[in-house]
């Protein structure tokens, strides 16, 4: 008995819903069984089209093509489909060229709907045959290419409602949702609240990692068919502009054998409600950049090193690397050189790395703690005098391109007095503008100064005290993030107090402390000398020096 194979073809999964298998499949069996034919596959495209080729191209229906090409399905075998148009949907002339194919690999193809057979028999013989083919894939890809344009008409039309301020119906970012009555979008209360920590903890210094894991771990619900909360989602959602109220109208065009979704236009600001300011999202931003260039790689659950990825050996210039060897007195956690680690040339020998971070915290300068140490009342000043620079920049911006439109016009009437007072004007405004912006920089200056930063206190909310686990968590990052942002790099090394005397092979005496360089992303440099009391600071090439208490680093591996 000749072989069969049935080819079922849905081209969306709403589709797969309805009785079309089920009706496929009955008539196959039916044909199968009047024919006296075996049925050897069935073979299914799912929510694939065929308007463009993609399933002779790509899906199964290519598979069982590569297959008749190789010689593994037996001549005189048949394919049975529905109609011609469960086949392609393609052009006429390469419809034709694919049943054409098929046929000269010796397979009869089978239409269900009016019980023809295309073979290189009845294709000799009927010419009919080849022009009912041809009519039918031409009517097909009609179809198919008016509903492509009517559903391009519809799309186009609604992008347009939606730049000229009116509600259109699409699918929303997660977080939002439209009203009972479909007269507004609203933000879902809850979910806007876990965009705006996912925002802070961002620009506090949070990756994409830590932040998922958080979410999992307390038992955040996701809002999609994902099982867990993924780095990936939360990346994209912060990449997302649509938390600012910005709709990205898109369409769909064709790229190889695939569609694409493009922008189409620019953004429509306000056309969703913001669940976050612009300044917490340039923040966040800002801070994920600071991160990609210096503090790449998961830091643990406590966030120990908060100086990852800013510590070189002074001696060799190789990073230096946060060790930990479990509880002391046998253990202990330690800053190692990684040249000196690996077994190279470097013999620079280990630091505590508590009493680094507390030596470094004592002499590094112009860091904002006043968050961690005083509450939300420093930074709210700050973000209020940020926002208004915002504002600011925005107004210089929209004041340039008026001048430069108001010079464009000059050059074409140079006799018009309206416009030269109107440049005068907008002149002396956009010059106002930047003096404010030099105020609020003044402003902020004061509100950054570190010099006098108060350790003790910064220690405790960095070590616990009567802070849970999570708030010294979130407390660690968010410092490591502020060091990030003003520190390119710091420079340690063990300096041992000499001479000292050797009695009986034994040395006595000894001191040891830490002396280093510290880089600022602003030009200044800093350094420190532990053992002698000494830190010098420069700025513009003015050194000034500031005598210290002597702290002894008298714990080294």
């Amino acid at each position: 008995m000749p072989k069969a194979y049935s080819y079922i073809r849905m081209s969306s999964p709403e589709q797969l819903k309805g009785d079309s298998v089920r009706r496929q499949q009955t008539a196959t069996d039916r044909y199968v069984a009047e024919a006296g034919l075996t049925l050897t596959d069935i073979i299914s495209d799912h929510g694939v089209s065929a308007f463009r080729g993609k399933n002779s191209e790509f899906g199964a229906l290519a598979q069982f093509l590569h297959l008749a090409e190789r010689g593994e399905i037996e001549e005189g075998s048949y394919l049975i489909v529905e109609s011609l148009d469960r086949l392609t949907r393609q052009n006429v002339f390469d419809a034709i060229a694919l049943l054409s194919r098929i046929i000269d690999y010796g397979i009869n193809v089978v239409t269900l709907i009016d019980r023809r057979v295309y073979s290189k028999e009845s294709l000799a013989t009927s010419q009919s045959d080849l022009l009912i083919a041809a009519i039918t894939m031409m009517r097909g890809h009609e179809e198919s290419l008016m509903k492509s344009v009517r559903l391009a008409a519809a799309w186009s039309n609604k992008r347009e409602k939606a730049r000229n301020g009116k509600l259109t119906r699409h699918k929303l970012p997660t977080w939002l949702k439209f009203t009972d009555d479909g007269t507004a979008i609203i933000a879902v209360a809850h979910r806007a609240a876990i965009i705006r920590e996912i925002f802070e903890l961002s620009r506090d210094g949070w990756g994409t990692y830590s932040i998922a894991r958080l979410l999992n771990e307390r038992g955040e619900v996701t809002w999609g068919s994902a099982a867990f909360w993924g780095d990936s989602f939360v990346k994209k959602l912060l990449g997302n502009r649509a938390v600012l109220g910005e709709y990205q109208p898109q369409r769909l065009v064709t790229q190889g054998h695939r569609k694409i979704r493009i922008p189409d236009g620019d953004p429509i600001k306000g056309y969703y409600p913001a669940v976050i300011d612009e300044l917490l999202f340039d923040d966040a931003s800002k801070a994920a950049a600071r991160r990609r260039v210096a503090g790449r790689g998961r830091k643990g659950k406590s966030h120990t090193n908060i100086f990852s990825g800013l510590l070189k050996c002074d001696a060799c210039q190789s990073g230096m690397r946060f060790i930990d060897k479990g509880q002391p007195p046998k253990g202990g956690q330690y800053l190692r050189c990684g040249m000196s680690l690996s077994g190279g040339k470097c013999r620079a020998p280990g630091i505590r790395y508590h009493s680094a971070e507390e030596l470094l915290l004592n002499v590094i300068r112009n860091v904002n703690v006043r968050t961690l140490v005083n509450g939300d009342e420093w930074e709210q000043e700050a973000r209020d005098a940020r926002q208004k620079r915002l504002n600011l920049e925005k107004e210089v911006v929209a004041h340039t391109d008026q001048i430069g439109r108001i010079v464009s016009a000059i050059a074409n009437v140079p006799d018009s007095g309206e416009l030269q007072i109107k440049l005068r004007e907008l002149t002396a405004s956009r010059q106002s503008l930047l003096d404010e912006i030099e105020g609020v920089d003044a402003a902020l200056a004061d509100l950054g100064e570190g010099h006098d930063i108060p350790v003790q206190a910064l220690l405790l909310r960095l070590n616990g005290g009567s802070l849970n686990d999570l708030e010294v968590v979130k407390n660690r990052k968010k410092l490591s993030a502020e060091l990030q942002r003003v520190i390119r790099s710091i420079h340690l090394a063990v300096e041992i107090e000499e001479p000292w005397e050797a009695k009986d092979d034994a040395v006595t005496e000894r001191r040891s402390g830490l002396r280093g360089r510290i880089f600022y992303r602003s030009g200044a440099w800093q350094t420190f000398d532990s053992l002698n009391g000494q830190d010098v600071y420069a700025i513009d090439g003015t050194q000034q020096t500031l005598m210290r208490r002597r702290y002894a680093i008298d714990q080294l591996e």
